[in-house]
């Protein structure tokens, strides 16, 4: 197990970006409808890697570092008889990102609510969201980790 120090900081870093350009840019209708496009581009370019490895390989190249295990996904090669073509096939369709959730979590706050309200929501997932998986993360590796069942038994 990874703590993953790299997601944590750019998850940070992105929600106080986005709550300084929240402070140029009037959060709604503005904000929001950009959130929206941003979150809309986040869509297609994940759309075209499932279906593309080019997409993919590019995609890994620059965010790859960020990624969990199950947001990778994997080619696998087919073979091609009637011709000699290189051909691969999904093995595995990587899921959407976090950052993904983060976005349209950004977006439907800074459209629901005032701007006070929505940057202060970010701002509490900025930092609590890293923090909450640093910490789970160093109390499994420390064997601190206790699943639920053994939680609710323990507790009868």
């Amino acid at each position: 197990m990874t703590l993953h120090i790299a997601r944590r900081i750019q998850h940070a870093v992105t929600g106080l970006v986005l709550i300084s350009i929240s402070h140029i840019i009037p959060p709604y209708p503005v904000g929001c409808i950009l959130l929206l496009l941003a979150t809309a581009a986040f869509y297609n370019i994940h759309n075209k890697r499932v279906e593309d490895p080019k997409w993919d390989d590019w995609y890994l190249q620059r965010f790859g570092s960020l990624l969990r295990n199950h947001e990778r996904g994997e080619w696998e090669e087919v073979d091609s008889k009637s011709n000699m073509t290189h051909q691969q096939r999904r093995k595995s369709i990587p899921a959407l990102p976090g950052a993904f959730y983060f976005l349209i979590g950004v977006a439907l706050s800074t459209f629901l609510f005032p701007a006070a309200v929505a940057r202060t929501s970010v701002l509490v997932l900025t930092v609590s969201d890293p923090t909450a998986g640093l910490v789970g993360s160093w109390f499994t590796l420390k064997g601190f980790n206790l699943a639920w069942k053994q939680l609710l038994t323990k507790s009868i």
